[in-house]
């Protein structure tokens, strides 16, 4: 596993793909690198999406107190200007109770900047290239998030419009942006095994 520190440009290039529907997105980001939540009623949904819609999907990701630890990653990744790239993204963003759940020690791990190859591999399950809202998420599709890796998209429980994403809960969906939509999940997609201590 390699922890070194990356150069000063680091290239961030991705395959998203989503089995069941034949598209492909390929999307290639360069980054400088020296520079618990509830279910809302639909109402307080709509005017929250009316408030993020005309910002940017880190802008509108900012204002979210619930996923303020995985801003944090990004922030630690330094990878905020891949989100400036032309195009739009998907993040399925886990909440804070999802990072509470991981094994004593991990967070402090990925936020140390020798860490910073995995952290970004971490964080890049949760970031795909276009924009997927929940009504194009089926059943047994899959997302591609790397050269071999997929995220699986089941069916949560007995109602057939709830999903989950990597086993996560899609606790909030659709939260718009002027350049994607964030979907705030219950879990971390990559399990707690891949990240080894030190």
């Amino acid at each position: 596993m390699d922890t070194t520190a990356m150069d000063e440009t680091t290239t961030m290039s991705e395959t998203t793909t989503m089995a069941g529907n034949d598209a492909t997105m390929d999307t290639e980001v360069t980054t400088d690198a020296t520079t618990g939540t509830t279910n809302m009623e639909a109402s307080a949904t709509m005017d929250a999406n009316a408030e993020t819609s005309s910002m940017a999907i880190l802008d509108a990701a900012r204002t979210r107190s619930d996923i303020s630890t995985f801003m944090e990653l990004v922030q630690s990744a330094n990878i905020s200007r891949a989100f400036e790239q032309e195009g739009e993204f998907t993040i399925f963003a886990p909440n804070n109770e999802a990072f509470e759940q991981l094994p004593a020690g991990q967070l402090d791990y990925l936020k140390k900047p020798e860490n910073r190859n995995e952290l970004i591999q971490i964080l890049q399950a949760h970031i795909i290239a276009g924009k997927v809202t929940t009504a194009q998420l089926e059943t047994n599709q899959r997302i591609q998030v790397g050269q071999d890796d997929y995220i699986e998209i089941g069916t949560a429980g007995a109602n057939p419009n709830a999903f989950t994403i990597g086993g996560a809960n899609i606790v909030e969906s659709n939260i718009e942006a002027n350049n994607g939509v964030i979907h705030v999940v219950d879990r971390v997609l990559v399990t707690a095994d891949r990240v080894s201590e030190e």
